[in-house]
This record gives structure tokens, sequence and C-alpha cells, in this order.
């Protein structure tokens, strides 16, 4: 018997032949034995009880696939393979597998059998089964230790199923139209400016305020106070990477905290260390820090602030779709693992009105894109929402900054730094019109260089300052031997 309650039902008609079954599947134990009879079938017949469940009938079904094939020597293998039949297994399928291995030896070992079986049974992994299979069939008759060879096919079968396994794709979650109901709205925690989980840049030329602005937000976003006394804000953690240096980030803090903005024991962080977008471990770091810094303050962090783009990509190239690319992979990796806003502070180029510097695909990526500007000679600058993939634009939000002084230094001077003090919606700057200057001065060319090339010369020239290819290559001869000289590898050094 093989389970309780089993019986042993003894086939007559095939001295040697023996089925072990539970009482209840008695008949349909004795159709089966009586269809492996008729099909020439003959020996031990050992099959677990299990093989009789309702769902696992078509066993006679796979007895005359595999004498059709010509795999009479296998009658542990159709076992087996019964064993593990389930509903909805393609006969085409099966057919093909027994076929194939009706070519190879007869199994001499139970195990082997079993091996065989589980071949057929996935037949898209049959081929490099079959391998196994013959290789252990080899071993055997050259002498080799049976069970030995047995265990070592069943070890090599399961890696093979653990592989496949694992590159087995998975479907993607589906939804129907019916089953969605009502509006959703865009969980912004800045009213109207920033989503939860997003990712923004807050770009525009040096010392524009950019930074003084981006920090303010994130004071409100750690306290919870209204931003602009007007806009709502949900509070939460903010880590500021301040990678421009950590003389300047502490002073801002410090301003903050004299003039009451940041009051002792808000959930506002600072990380000095260099962060980087493109070296690898870093984004895993990153998102460590944030999720240690969650524990800390007691609450979700729900704005990261990287200050700025370049120093996060130092050592790549912004304009390299490539680099660009890894850098916004590391962010969606950040905001992936910790749920967190991502904000990167960027610069632009010598004209203003063509955005961000470097490659289009971060523009492309983020959620909100944020310009920060503000005319020669004047004391306002501008903020304004450029791009909002799930939010309104809004109007532009002036502001101007405020001198603080926050200590003395070893000779007595004043030490200062500044606050954001936001001004009325009037006092709002004109955007910058769409257009390249025609031409650049020889002392701005020559403070490009180094280059590693002409065409990366060229390329900075444009991003800077607007100038044409064409202008470029007017003037760079006239530049030759007079401020600048090309080396033997073809990059431009200054003299």
């Amino acid at each position: 018997p093989s389970g309780k309650g089993g019986r042993m039902i003894a086939a007559n008609q095939s001295p040697g032949a023996h089925i072990a079954l539970e009482a209840k599947a008695v008949s349909n134990g004795r159709s089966i034995l009586a269809s492996a009879i008729e099909h020439g079938f003959t020996g031990p017949l050992d099959i677990p009880a299990e093989v009789f469940h309702a769902e696992l009938q078509p066993f006679a079904r796979i007895i005359r696939e595999a004498r059709d094939a010509g795999a009479e020597g296998y009658p542990d293998m159709v076992m087996f393979l019964a064993q593990r039949m389930e509903p909805g297994d393609r006969q085409d399928i099966l057919r093909s597998g027994i076929s194939e291995l009706a070519q190879t030896p007869p199994c001499t070992s139970a195990m082997l059998a079993e091996g065989a079986a589980r071949i057929v049974r996935e037949y898209h992994r049959k081929k490099r089964g079959a391998e196994i299979l013959w290789e252990s069939q080899k071993r055997i008759a050259d002498g080799d230790d049976e069970a030995e060879v047995a265990r070592d096919m069943l070890h090599k079968l399961a890696e093979l199923e653990s592989t496949a396994s694992k590159v087995r794709p998975s479907p993607f979650v589906f939804h129907s139209s019916d089953d969605l109901s009502g509006p959703t709205e865009a969980m912004d925690f800045v009213e109207g400016v920033l989503t939860e989980g997003g990712a923004s840049v807050v770009y525009g030329p040096s010392n524009c305020g950019k930074s003084f602005w981006t920090v303010d937000l994130g004071v409100s976003v750690a306290t919870g106070r209204q931003f602009r006394d007007e806009l709502e804000v949900e509070q939460g953690a903010v880590v500021y990477v301040a990678l421009e240096g950590s003389h300047g980030a502490r002073n801002r803090v410090e301003a903050l905290k004299l003039t009451g903005k940041l009051p002792r024991g808000a959930p506002f962080f600072l990380v000095f260390e260099s962060v980087s977008l493109l070296e690898a471990g870093h984004d895993k770091r990153l998102a460590e820090t944030i999720a240690q810094v969650s524990e800390q303050a007691g609450m979700p962090v729900k704005l990261v602030i990287l200050d700025t783009m370049a120093r996060a990509m130092a050592g790549g190239d912004e304009n390299s779709g490539q680099d660009m690319t890894a850098a916004v992979a590391s962010i969606d990796a950040v905001r992936a693992a910790t749920g967190a806003h991502v904000l990167v502070v960027h610069h632009c180029g010598k004209d203003e009105a063509r955005g961000a510097r470097g490659h289009s695909s971060l523009r492309a990526a983020v959620d909100t894109e944020i310009e920060v500007s503000r005319p020669d000679g004047e004391t306002i600058s501008t903020v304004r929402v450029t791009k909002q993939r799930d939010l309104e634009k809004g109007e532009p939000m002036p502001f101007s900054l405020e001198v603080v002084k926050v200590g003395e230094n070893r000779r007595g001077k004043d030490i200062t730094s500044c606050v954001v003090r936001h001004e009325a919606d009037f006092m709002a700057a004109q955007p910058a019109k769409k257009g390249r200057p025609p031409s650049a001065t020889r002392e701005e060319l020559l403070s490009l260089l180094p280059q590693k090339s002409t065409s990366a010369w060229q390329r900075a020239a444009n991003e800077e300052y607007g100038m044409s290819k064409s202008a470029f290559h007017r003037v760079i001869p006239s530049l030759n031997g007079h401020g600048a000289i090309r080396g033997t590898e073809g990059n431009w050094i200054p003299l």
C-alpha cells in the first residue's frame, strides 16, 4: 500500500506487474492498469495514490502517446509523467517530448526514469534535459555507480529547473476600465508645486538665489508651515545634500535659525559627504541614509535636495545622453526605495531662455521643472514653474534676499548669509525671450579651456553662450597660437 487505507490490487494478467491505490480509486486504477496491459506495458508500475485525483486522468492518453512514439521501454517514465500532469497540459507538447526521449536508450533506474519524465513535462527545457539524460546513460554504460549517476542527474535537472523559473517572465498587472471609477488627484505635499515621490529640477544662472529659495522651500516642508504664506504644506523630514561646500550651507542654516524660520528640533538634515549619481552603489547608500533619517525623525522623509546636479555628476558629461540617463536612473532608484521626492538644483547656460543645462533627458524625466531668474542689475528674482506633469503651473513667485549676520571671522569681520523674503506677485520679472546671442568674446571662449577636442570646445561654446557652429569655426583660427594652442592629441589648452 502506498498510503493510509490503501490496498494492493494484483494484476494477474501480467505477472510481476502491480499497482498501489487508495481504495476509492480502485475503479480508475483497474481501467488504467488494463490500458497499460492492453498497450504492451509489463513490469512493476508503482503509482502514487495522488495520480488518481479526479483532475489527473489523462493517463491512458499518455500511454497511447508513448506507444505511438515507440517508447514501450519507458513504463516508469510514463508513470512519473502521469503523476506530474496538471489540468490543461498540452498533449502536443507531451507527444513531442516523449517522441524525443524515445530515441534514447531505455532507463535502467527508477530515478533516471523520473528525470526523463521531468524533461518531458517541461518541454521548453527538454533539449538540455535530454543531453543530461544521455550523459547519465553513458556514465552507467562506462561502469559508474548507477545510484550516484542518478543523484547527479537529478541535481543537474533541479538546477536547470531553478534557472528556468528565474528567467520566466511574469505578467504585468492590468486593470479593466470598468474597475476604475472616479477621478484621482495628484498628491502634492507643497500645494501646486511638488508631488509626493516625484522628481524635480530647480535651475537658473549663478548667483540668482536658487539655492536659497530651494532651502527655504525645504524648511517649509520640515516645519509644515505655509510656503509664501499661502500654499499649504504637508510636514515631512528633509535631507539637504550640500555638494557645493559646507560653509555656505552651514551659514544658510544658521541664518534661518537666527531669523526664527528654522526652529530647534525641526526635521531638517544635512549631508556634506560627496554623493555621486554615477558611482555604483551611491544610490543605495543615499537611500539607506534617508531611511535612517526617517527613523531618527520619527516621520517619513518627504524631500531630498541635491545641490547641485553638476557636483552630483562629477566626472560625467551633462551633455551625454548616456551619463544623464544613468543619473536619472539613480534618482529614480532613490525615489522608489524611499518614497521621497528628489529635487536637484541645476545650472542653465548663457542663454537662460534655453532652459536647464545638459541633455534633454533630464527635463523629460522630471515631474516638475522650476526656473529661477534675475535680470542684470535687479534685486528681485522670479521663480516660474515651466513644467508640471500632474499639476497646473501656477503663478510666478518673486523673492529677494535679506542679508543676515551669522557671526564674525577670526579678523573680527562679519560673516553673513541670506534668507528669502517673498515678494508680491506683481514684482515678478518678465520671462527671458528665447534667442541666442550672436557670438561670444575671445575671453569667453578662452575661459572654456581646456577642452579635449575642437568639437567639445564648440559644444561648450554653444551651451554656455549660444554660439553657432559656423560662428565658432570662424573665430577659432585666430585663437590658435594667440591665447590657445592645440595639443598633439587634438586637445586644446590655454596659453
